[in-house]
């Protein structure tokens, strides 16, 4: 998976988070140990920068499919000698199945009594205002006070994937309406739920494809 990077038609996953990376520095300089996850692999290139930042202490989750979370952590741990716990959560391709379930099911495996999981998420998975909803109910309880979600592409709309991607245009056009493919559904998610959760501030960015909340109780 990692030799994608900077090949071609890889460019943009070819990016790393840098919004998620500096969070994890700034999480290092104040925590001896952290426990963090990313939603949504990619290709690797975002997973790549952050294990070089991290300690054999901390742990480091990842969520997708079971084949990409299990080939890219045999290839970092290849990789990288110091690398982190990584822990991995994979999902089926079936058409329902997706990391809301992989949340869930990491929910009973740890049962830590509300106290919650993680010190910071990058959630980069479906743009989907059904299945993100979903997976930010589950997370609010699954970052620890003081905890870090960031949510990117906030303003990705279904039309804009299909640009960039115009072979998969059949069968999205088969699961959205022509108004759900205009639709910021990240954006709805934030300003329709994670603004309105006690609890939960959101930290206030001059970048706009880009949504941080903080947990702050």
């Amino acid at each position: 998976m990692l030799e994608k990077i900077g090949s071609r038609f890889y460019e943009k996953l070819s990016c790393p988070n840098v919004t998620f990376l500096e969070y994890i520095e700034k999480l290092k300089q104040e925590r001896r140990v952290i426990t963090i996850a990313e939603i949504g692999v990619g290709i690797g290139a975002t997973a790549q920068n952050a294990v070089k930042q991290l300690d054999k202490e901390d742990r480091y989750f990842i969520f997708d499919y079971y084949d990409k979370v299990e080939e890219l952590s045999d290839e970092l741990r290849l990789e990288y000698a110091d690398a982190p716990e990584i822990i991995c959560y994979g999902n089926s391709r079936a058409v329902a199945d997706n990391y809301v379930w992989s949340l869930y099911n990491l929910i009973e495996d740890q049962n830590t009594g509300g106290a919650g999981i993680f010190d910071l998420v990058l959630l980069d998975g479906a743009h989907d205002f059904t299945i993100d909803l979903a997976a930010c109910a589950l997370l609010i309880n699954m970052i620890k006070v003081g905890g870090i979600l960031i949510i990117d592409d906030v303003q990705l709309t279904v039309d804009t994937i299909l640009s960039h991607n115009p072979q998969k245009a059949h069968d999205y056009r088969k699961q959205y309406s022509h108004l759900q493919t205009s639709a910021l559904q990240m954006q709805m998610i934030c300003q329709g739920f994670l603004d309105l959760q006690p609890g939960i501030s959101r930290i206030r960015m001059d970048n706009a494809s880009v949504a941080i909340f903080q947990k702050t109780d």
